[in-house]
């Protein structure tokens, strides 16, 4: 899609891409899917994502962190169930039951607040979660029964799902299999004390492709539906979703010894054409990939020079044909995933996904063609 001519630096959003990853997810699970789209979709947006989800029907859920998250969503026109992995804080309880989301649940001292929003006609749906390794959220072993029963126990309350979180499900052993193994002994204990289990979910990507003892009735896709890979293995066929481009403002040649951004440190071994790529750290392209980071143009992968700044990130583009303003770069994309610059910038691509700013236009294709345009600002 040729971008709008206003635009300097733009994603494009593709979601065939996202449906063909959401495939290869679903044929290994072969159970309901529940994405996540909190974090506005892991920076790819949201409420277009959600939209586009809620087509399916392979989709039994999203899943949120926030009530405002939810209210977003359902002012847009998201009918689907809604879960709340970060609860519902105190205070908020009426919003969410008038909402219709399902929050997760941890702790029998948020019971009595969120009980006290509904009725025994309208019981407040929750997500029961187990802590089986994490130590983060989560009833623990000790209080797993308990909490279970405490919400089972009241008319205004209703279980619809039960849960856990993997500590490390890119290892095919390890923690995960112990994990599983003492959620799986809590799920006994439940259904020997008589009772009917709802729903368990507990794999994300990685768990849904790597443990098949982790696929419960439900997978939890994330990362891997927006494209990438976290666990070691054959490549299983995803792409990225979103690709992330910016045009070239100004082209110049430095000579020998000349240093560019601040700092300096970086200069010239010799005669060098140096571009300006129309986003910085402000639009998400990370200070920590200064000097690492490489963007590609035609066919080259041209390095980044210099501090990345805060509108504004340098680039080598003595190897590129022609360069001029106007060029378009993909800062990232196929040929540079998220992946390969959180290695690059020692973090993870969740981050990198997440960090892409709001100044940044998202474009949403459909073979080829913009079927939306999302500006944040």
């Amino acid at each position: 899609m040729a971008p709008m001519r206003s635009d300097v630096t733009w994603a494009d959003i593709h979601l065939d891409r996202l449906h063909a990853n959401l495939d290869l997810i679903a044929e290994t699970a072969r159970v309901p899917l529940m994405p996540v789209v909190k974090a506005n979709a892991y920076g790819h947006g949201a409420v277009p994502l959600a939209l586009e989800l809620q087509r399916r029907k392979d989709v039994a859920a999203l899943c949120l962190w926030t009530v405002d998250e939810a209210i977003e969503l359902r002012k847009a026109g998201v009918k689907r169930r809604l879960i709340l992995f970060g609860g519902v804080p105190q205070g908020r309880a009426k919003e969410a039951h008038a909402l219709g989301v399902e929050p997760v649940v941890g702790d029998i001292d948020r019971l009595p607040e969120l009980a006290r929003a509904a009725t025994a006609k309208c019981p407040f749906p929750l997500h029961v979660k187990f802590d089986t390794g994490m130590n983060r959220l989560g009833a623990p072993p000790a209080r797993a029964e308990a909490l279970y029963r405490a919400v089972a126990a009241n008319p205004k309350l209703r279980p619809v799902g039960l849960m856990t979180h993997f500590v490390d499900a890119e290892k095919k052993r390890g923690v995960v299999t112990r994990q599983i193994t003492l959620f799986d002994d809590l799920c006994r204990s439940l259904t020997g004390a008589g009772f009917a289990l709802p729903p368990r979910h507990a794999a994300n990507s990685a768990a849904a492709c790597l443990h098949p003892g982790a696929r419960y009735e439900a997978v939890r896709p994330g990362i891997g539906m927006y494209g990438y890979q976290t666990f070691a293995g054959a490549p299983i066929g995803l792409r990225p979703v979103m690709e992330w481009r910016a045009k070239l403002q100004f082209v110049r040649t430095v000579a020998k010894g000349a240093s560019v951004s601040y700092g300096p440190r970086w200069r010239a071994t010799g005669p060098t054409t140096v571009a300006a790529l129309a986003a910085g750290y402000a639009d998400g392209y990370s200070r920590r990939l200064s000097g690492k980071g490489f963007a590609i143009m035609g066919n080259v992968a041209a390095p980044q020079i210099g501090t990345v700044c805060m509108d504004v990130t340098l680039f080598d583009v003595t190897g590129v044909d022609a360069p001029r303003t106007g060029t378009v770069a993909t800062l990232m994309g196929d040929g540079v995933g998220a992946d390969r610059l959180a290695a690059l910038a020692g973090t993870i691509p969740y981050e990198i996904l997440c960090g892409v700013g709001r100044r940044v236009p998202r474009h949403y294709l459909k073979n080829g063609t913009c079927v939306r345009t999302l500006r944040m600002i």
